[in-house]
């Protein structure tokens, strides 16, 4: 299967970035902007089209989302090259606007994406797919029901639009579902998912991996990598130490693979480096004015893909931008003093005072907006104190993290290195506007809490995520600091200035190798010792257990091999009642199983329908009872599957959203209840026809 996986990643690598890379290079961007920026291009596109598609009765497929987007990127590109010859729009991570030119500098430019891009790679297989069982390993949390069920039901519709997400698609399903209606959620991530899935015919939770995977191992250091080069041009030696710091934080995106799972998030914060980039690259002095207005425009765009992907990372990109916005204000006034020969402060201070009543009426207007309501009134109980919280930035723990001491200290080295230099100053500000809400979601409760950290479900790991998008620049610039030192301290050991910049590159290699074996060490459990001796020994940890699909899991190998036998057993499109929490709410997802209840939550609610109700409560009085009866048939119910009869308190067996007043309905019914008639028996796993009462 690993094989199938591979090729899965590398299709999925050819869907993300080939259209968007033909769109971009046909107005001209460089060749090294267009890779990386393609995902933008390409999420927008294919999130687009989708919408576009559903509102006139067009089916999604690989080939009819593909194919245009590429053909349309290619004819573009050649239209382009042949009616109007420009030349080339320069990298414009050069102030200076300098261009490379010549094939040495050309390859010189790609040698640090290539070196972001293998590093990446070589983590990811190590740190993600070394935790999997098999290819098709996923997480059991509540998040993946959605992710997966959402991947399944765009493969059996063709209706792939985030506008009207749903689990039960009107065009194939059947029966009258438990919830009625769909709503908007950002389903970029599940487009890419979805993708894989259609073109390869392989398992759900084989091409949800495999996304996984290249957000992981390309997307998000080849994004860091770009905006590092434009906050530290001219510092190669930073841009080294970049590529072996951007996949070494823990909680970002290693945590986010299971916390939750959260993919979208994970998807969405891995093109939020390369918006950045755009952003700061307008109002950047001294570059090709071209330069700038594609950037303005790929910066809107990637707003756009943001929404589409998980719109609080456009939040993140506002707060992390905000501080270089006052930077840009106060050079602006500084510049224009200087020109005039006027005093600047007043301007200055009136221009910074209209720019932050701007940003907090923005903020406080979409706080209160109808359509966020949802979302900012979600909070997670505070859990730290404030020193505590203080602390978990300083050494970059979180709940269920272990510290990373070492890495901690190269991010406060290149904080107070950043803030020494004026130009690098803003980011320093910028992580430690953004460790603030952390401070503040992790150590408080009530309304001050919910306005400032709503945005992001005042969860304490997304906000943590935010600072590692600024903290990679820093500890990059940690490690450069201290290599720097290093190599001046041996300066005059060598003669020669070929000697001493050969000595520089010695020194910057040895700290990359001691820094990675420090902070990727795996760690170990000698006998009689409790718990991992290192973070990413933790993390390792903790990812196994997520993804293994043997041990103590509710939807294990057993259970999966008894659903494939209940497909095998039941008329084809029967549909099958089920209680979500024992595991079978996976089943549709990552067995394709026609199962009824698809979600965890909602019961009660007012899009529930009386039939679910009456089904959740007295399922087990279907041979007594004529309203049961009559909701069975209804709905056109024929069976019922049961995974795990006797583990009703277990939580290795159901998920932690069970509540047994919603369920008891089917819990009673066991091999002696009237009406149900067993189909399949497997230790506690159960498989019932229902005999409804006759008419």
């Amino acid at each position: 299967m690993w094989d199938t996986f591979f090729l899965a990643a590398l299709v999925g690598f050819l869907f993300l970035y080939a259209p968007g890379y033909a769109v971009l290079r046909a107005f001209r961007l460089s060749r090294i902007i267009a890779a990386v920026c393609a995902p933008l291009v390409t999420v927008v596109a294919y999130s687009l089209l989708a919408a576009a598609y559903e509102k006139i009765g067009v089916s999604c497929s690989w080939e009819t989302l593909v194919f245009p987007l590429l053909g349309f990127g290619v004819a573009l590109f050649v239209i382009l090259r042949l009616a109007v010859r420009v030349r080339e729009i320069p990298f414009g991570a050069d102030p200076a606007g300098s261009h490379a030119v010549s094939t040495r500098d050309r390859l010189r430019e790609a040698l640090f994406p290539c070196l972001y891009a293998a590093v990446g790679i070589i983590v990811t297989s190590c740190i993600f797919i070394g935790t999997f069982d098999d290819a098709c390993s996923f997480v059991q949390e509540f998040d993946n029901v959605h992710h997966l069920n959402t991947v399944r039901a765009f493969i059996d519709s063709g209706i792939w639009s985030s506008l009207t997400s749903t689990l039960y698609p009107e065009n194939v399903t059947a029966f009258q579902p438990p919830f009625s209606g769909s709503a908007f959620y950002p389903s970029a991530w599940h487009c890419i998912a979805s993708l894989i899935v259609d073109a390869l015919g392989v398992p759900v939770a084989l091409g949800a991996n495999a996304a996984n995977f290249l957000f992981c191992a390309l997307v998000f250091p080849l994004n860091l990598y770009l905006f590092m080069k434009r906050l530290f041009f001219g510092k190669q030696g930073v841009l080294f130490f970049g590529a072996f710091v951007s996949l070494a934080f823990v909680v970002f995106p290693w945590k986010l693979l299971a916390w939750g799972p959260l993919f979208p998030n994970l998807a969405a914060f891995s093109l939020l480096p390369s918006i950045l980039f755009c952003f700061v690259t307008i109002f950047t002095l001294g570059i090709d004015r071209r330069l700038r207005i594609a950037s303005a425009c790929l910066f809107a765009v990637g707003l756009v893909g943001l929404a589409f992907t998980q719109p609080n990372a456009v939040f993140s990109a506002g707060v992390l931008l905000v501080p270089f916005c006052v930077d840009r204000i106060v050079c602006c006034c500084r510049r224009i003093a200087q020109r005039s020969g006027s005093g600047w402060a007043v301007r200055c201070a009136l221009l910074l005072g209209l720019f932050v009543v701007g940003v907090a009426a923005l903020w406080f207007a979409l706080f209160n907006a109808s359509f966020m309501s949802g979302v900012v009134a979600y909070s997670w109980p505070s859990f730290a104190s404030v020193p505590q919280a203080i602390a978990n930035v300083l050494l970059l723990s979180s709940q269920e993290t272990v510290a990373q001491a070492v890495l901690g200290a190269f991010v406060a080295t290149g904080f107070v290195y950043a803030l020494t230099v004026r130009e690098y100053r803003w980011i320093a500000v910028s992580y430690a506007l953004a460790s603030v809400l952390y401070v503040v979601t992790a150590s408080f409760d009530g309304p001050v809490k919910q306005l400032l950290t709503g945005f992001w479900y005042t969860d304490a790991m997304r906000l943590m995520a935010n600072m590692t998008i600024v903290a990679v620049p820093l500890a990059s610039a940690g490690l450069y600091v201290v290599a720097t030192a290093i190599a001046r301290g041996l300066k005059k050991a060598f003669g020669t200035s070929r000697a001493r910049r050969a000595a520089s590159c010695a020194v910057a290699c040895i700290v990359a190798a001691a820094f990675v074996g420090v902070n990727f060490y795996p760690g170990y459990t000698q006998p009689g010792q409790q718990g991992p001796t290192s973070a990413f020994s933790s993390s390792n940890n903790f990812l196994n257990v997520a993804y293994s699909l043997s041990g103590p899991k509710m939807y294990g190998i057993e259970e999966i091999a008894f659903v494939e036998k209940v497909k095998s057993a039941v008329e084809p499109g029967a549909l099958i009642l089920n209680e979500p929490n024992d595991g079978s709410v996976f089943a549709y997802g990552a067995n394709n199983a026609n199962v009824y209840y698809r979600y965890v939550s909602g019961w009660d609610g007012p899009s529930e329908s009386e039939e679910s109700k009456v089904i959740r409560r007295s399922l087990d009085v279907v041979a007594l009872d004529p309203n049961v009866a009559d909701a069975v048939r209804a709905i056109g119910a024929e069976y019922l599957l049961q995974l795990d009869q006797n583990g009703k308190h277990d939580g290795n067996h159901f998920l932690f959203s069970y509540e047994a007043n919603d369920w008891f309905g089917i819990d009673r019914i066991d091999d002696d209840t009237p009406g149900f008639e067993i189909v399949l028996s497997e230790g506690d796993m159960r498989l019932y026809r229902i005999h409804p009462l006759s008419e």
